[in-house]
């Protein structure tokens, strides 16, 4: 490990971000994580304000290079993970040494970290694409030089998603946690500790490891419960215990 620079106030907002999830998929979902960040809540703070058209879209190479420093640094790291389409990607998460960095300045910007959290937990465990396809859609002017941009209008003609509104955003904490884990992507629902940890935050944990296919149909289950009058508890228990 190198010699530990000064961290910057954009270096602690990555923290931060960081932080809100167990690890985040690849530099791709990090770089777009950080561009929704910037032009949706932080544009008026120190944070990476460098966004230009790249080959994958819009890309900050403050942000790449922060990363790489905070890696090095013993903040964040880096383990191999094989997605669920069969990719070897990069899960970031941070030390105990980020957590500790990130915790202060989390509790000094409680606002405009939850504001981030409202608009990232919808993206969280979704697969990529549809990250791509919101983000494309949003700022048009970071995809001229974009090397898969047929792809994603593709995908942004195959289906009924829509990314994130502003009135869509979750109206409490207990129905973000909720939407964040029952519409989970493949890749997340593929993960056993997901799925135990799922299990026991919804009372199951007890009951033996599940098939991944039988899991999917339960998230299902409790996904079409959530909508604009709540989370409906026993109507979802009865849907359970019919199918």
């Amino acid at each position: 490990m190198k010699d530990r620079r000064p961290l910057r106030t954009e270096d602690r907002w990555l923290l931060a971000i960081m932080g809100m999830f167990p690890y985040i998929e690849g530099r791709t979902m990090l770089q777009k994580f950080g561009m929704l960040s910037f032009y949706e809540v932080l544009k008026d703070e120190e944070f990476f304000d460098d966004w230009k058209a790249e080959k994958y879209g819009g890309f900050s190479t403050r942000l790449a290079a922060s990363l790489r420093d905070l890696e090095a640094s013993g903040y964040v790291r880096s383990d191999e993970a094989i997605t669920a389409r069969h990719d070897i990607v990069n899960r970031y998460s941070l030390t105990e040494a980020g957590r500790q960095e990130a915790s202060g300045f989390r509790e000094a910007n409680l606002s405009k970290l939850e504001a981030i959290r409202r608009i990232l937990s919808h993206y969280h465990s979704r697969p990529l694409r549809e990250l791509l396809k919101d983000v494309y859609q949003r700022y048009p002017h970071l995809t001229a030089n974009s090397k898969i941009i047929a792809d994603v209008n593709r995908a942004a003609d195959s289906g009924p998603y829509r990314g994130f509104e502003s009135g869509d955003l979750p109206q409490s904490d207990q129905e973000a946690g909720i939407r964040a884990q029952v519409s989970a992507g493949q890749h997340v629902l593929g993960d056993m500790d997901f799925r135990r940890d799922l299990a026991e935050s919804i009372g199951l944990r007890g009951v033996p490891d599940l098939d991944p296919r039988a899991f999917d149909r339960v998230g299902g289950l409790l996904s079409e419960q959530l909508g604009p009058g709540g989370f409906d508890a026993r109507e979802s228990v009865r849907d359970v215990r019919d199918w």
